[in-house]
């Protein structure tokens, strides 16, 4: 059961806080927290409001923190209360106020504080430039010019250390959503956030862009207060570890981030672009792990480049690492040691790719055998085996792509998704993630085509690359 005091009036609201916490500190002295919180049956979480953590989306309240915190709840057999806050620093003041056991709210943690204790780190994130106009890479490119964050945050400290001297800051009340709209808006030259909170919203701010990261990747953990016994942040980091081998971890990860770039001019852009700088350091290695595999090492190079833009060393807000973009569960099973190492990737993502074409089944044919198993590197096989499913109850051909790229949408409607065995899924992801990978693909196949292969591209592909082609040197 979850419990939270959004909305209610505020006499009310501070006299349930007191009799709940009066209640829960007193007359069991003797038990350590966890004992206490299980013989209450009550959790108390602090989190803030914001597209990662907890917002109220078509469903009600969500958020990857949200569904992450439920968990831990059921893990101690306990309800849970959800105290929501607008700052970092409202989280932490009601911790030690003992208004909450455990913040929860993707909190980067480069900086450890004496009067708290943390959790063994599950995520790691980046601070980074999100920008406007073109020609900046840095924040000494903005130099005297107005940089937005978010009042009370990790970014707004680490902005005033060190770049106070430089930028104009200005923090802002609100969410991470907030800035960027006021950033798109023109209120500002550049906003500072986590990766991860950009991630998330992304997709709806087109005209905005990331520069390179700022920092080295900062661990995420959730909080504790200090003034009671370790035992809550002992369990939490049992019920951390027991996520991450049994990949529920992994599947909130999938669920609620993934964005994917659109592909367009520009895009086609910079991939031409890439196909000269980059490509050819890492040719051979697709083309000796395709092999291997029996694979075409084109459509091997055009995940790559989905998955990282040929960037050995990519981190993702999620923690998928390295040219192929793996997780740690991926790596392993795949014998891949070090994520960051090209080659380790590439045969690794390889070798994932040819076990995940060979569980398609037999019936489905080329090339739908390989748009399904593009879905499954992207989604997972359970999402595409529930897609499928729901594909054959709706009266479509579940061996046909085109048909099935119409129900992986429906795997994030509650209405379809609460009957299947995997459940939740961000469908519309791998359909884009998939048109991708084929225009990627096609492009290689037209830059390289085999002996005797003709490779036309798509018609709307042709129509896209004169515009590149004209575009000048200077943009």
């Amino acid at each position: 059961m979850k419990m939270e005091l959004r909305n209610t009036h505020p006499f009310i609201k501070v006299a349930l806080i007191a009799m709940a916490v009066v209640g829960f500190y007193l007359g069991i002295e003797e038990k350590n927290l966890v004992e206490r919180i299980q013989h209450h049956k009550l959790l108390l979480a602090v989190t803030r409001e914001d597209p990662v953590s907890y917002q109220f989306g078509p469903q009600g309240p969500e958020g990857f923190e949200l569904a992450l915190t439920e968990a831990f709840a059921e893990w101690l057999g306990t309800n849970l209360h959800i105290r929501v806050e607008q700052s970092h620093k409202h989280i932490y003041n009601d911790l030690h106020l003992g208004l909450g056991q455990l913040g929860s709210a993707v909190l980067s943690t480069e900086h450890i504080k004496e009067n708290l204790l943390y959790s063994d780190p599950y995520l790691e994130v980046s601070r980074v430039l999100i920008y406007r106009d073109s020609g900046t890479n840095s924040l000494e490119d903005l130099a005297g010019q107005q940089v937005l964050v978010q009042k009370d945050s990790p970014s707004e400290n680490w902005l005033t250390t060190y770049y106070a001297h430089i930028v104009q800051i200005t923090p802002m009340a609100g969410t991470t959503t907030d800035l960027l709209i006021a950033l798109e808006s023109g209120h500002a030259s550049g906003a500072v956030m986590d990766s991860i909170e950009f991630a998330v919203d992304s997709g709806y701010f087109p005209e905005l862009k990331i520069a390179d990261d700022l920092t080295d990747p900062i661990p995420i953990r959730w909080i504790f207060s200090a003034n009671f016994d370790p035992s809550l942040r002992d369990e939490a980091n049992r019920f951390l570890a027991a996520t991450k081998n049994n990949g529920f971890l992994d599947q909130l990860i999938e669920r609620y981030f993934g964005t994917l770039e659109q592909l367009n001019y520009s895009g086609i852009n910079i991939f031409q672009n890439k196909i000269d700088t980059q490509l050819p350091q890492y040719r051979a290695l697709f083309e000796e792990a395709a092999n291997k595999y029996h694979l075409d090492w084109r459509l091997l190079a055009a995940i790559g480049y989905q998955e990282s833009h040929w960037r050995p060393r990519a981190i993702s807000p999620t923690g998928v690492r390295g040219i192929m973009m793996l997780t740690r569960v991926t790596s392993r099973s795949m014998g891949v040691e070090n994520r960051l190492d090209p080659m380790q990737s590439i045969f690794g993502g390889a070798k994932f790719f040819d076990r995940l074409t060979r569980i398609i089944p037999e019936e489905i044919p080329e090339p739908d055998r390989t748009w399904f198993a593009l879905a499954a590197y992207n989604v997972g096989s359970g999402h595409l085996q529930d897609a499928r499913k729901l594909a054959t109850e709706l009266g479509y051909d579940n061996n046909r792509w085109l048909e099935v790229m119409r129900a992986l949408p429906l795997l994030e409607d509650k209405k379809y998704y609460k009957n299947l065995k995997f459940g939740r899924a961000r469908g519309s992801e791998p359909v884009k993630y998939v048109q991708n990978i084929r225009r990627y693909y096609e492009l290689l196949r037209w830059n390289f085509p085999n002996e005797g292969e003709l490779a036309p591209l798509p018609e709307a592909l042709q129509q896209l690359l004169p515009v590149v082609i004209d575009i000048p040197s200077s943009l």
